[in-house]
Order: structure tokens, then sequence, then C-alpha cells
């Protein structure tokens, strides 16, 4: 028999609580605003391929959406589409890093791309996959009251 702590232990690790909202918020609008910046640099610059940038748009967008419905504690659409986001996510960015050594050989193998590419991973990336995979997997309360 399992004393009275250790279920107590076992029911707070396997237990679905909302965010902690203030991060999560916070980081929702770091994120929408630094993908529209890059967007807006990308468009202005004519960094992109107009599809690629298009894409982009697409892709982000939601993502953003994910994020958000994650950070405020929103159900928005069904459950399945938000488990299908980690793997578009993934793939588009394997596309896009080939597409920019592709398109732009000098800067992708340039040391800049490689440091802002690894703290863009570390900081926005990781966060980012956490949220969307805690959305669409981790969340069975939210999807209930729906």
């Amino acid at each position: 028999m399992r004393d009275k702590e250790q279920v107590n232990i076992l029911e707070g690790i396997f237990s679905f609580k909302p965010p902690n909202s203030y991060f999560w918020k916070i980081f929702f609008f770091v994120f929408v605003y630094l993908e529209v910046t890059a967007v807006v640099g990308a468009y202005e610059n004519q960094f992109l391929p107009e599809g690629l940038l298009l894409l982009e748009i697409l892709t982000y967008g939601y993502l953003s959406i994910g994020l958000f419905g994650y950070a405020f504690w929103k159900p928005i659409f069904t459950e399945k589409v938000w488990r299908q986001a980690l793997p578009i996510f993934a793939i588009y960015e394997i596309f896009a890093i080939i597409s920019l050594i592709y398109c732009r050989r000098d800067y992708a193998y340039s040391s800049y791309f490689l440091e802002n590419y690894a703290f863009t991973f570390v900081t926005i990336y990781l966060p980012l996959s956490y949220a969307l995979y805690r959305y669409g997997f981790k969340s069975p309360r939210l999807w209930a009251n729906r």
C-alpha cells in the first residue's frame, strides 16, 4: 500500500494544471512581436523569396494561435489540430534552413547565423515546443470542458 505522502506526490506530478499564466502570456506577446518584426524585416530587405515568406507567415500564425490558446488556457479548434503542431513546426524549420542555405549561402554559413539560430532555438523554439506539446497532449481538462 502507498502511504498518503507518496500518493500526493504522484497526484502532483500527473495533475494537469493550467500553465503559469504570467510567464506564458509575456512569452506569447514577445514571440508575436519578434515574429512580426522578423517577417517585416525579411520582406523589406527581400531576404526570403515571397513563397517562403508566405509559408513562414502561415506556419508561425498557426503556432501563435496555439501558443495563445496555451497561454490564456482557451480551447481553440480541437485537440487533434494541436497534436500536429510539433511535426509541422519541425518540418518547417528543416525546410527553412535548407532553403536558406540554398538561397543565401553566404549568410547561412556565417558564424552570425549559427550563433543567432542557436540563441533563438534555446530561448524561443524550446519553450514554444514545450507549450505546444502541453497544449496538444497534456491538457485533457481544457479539452474536456469544451
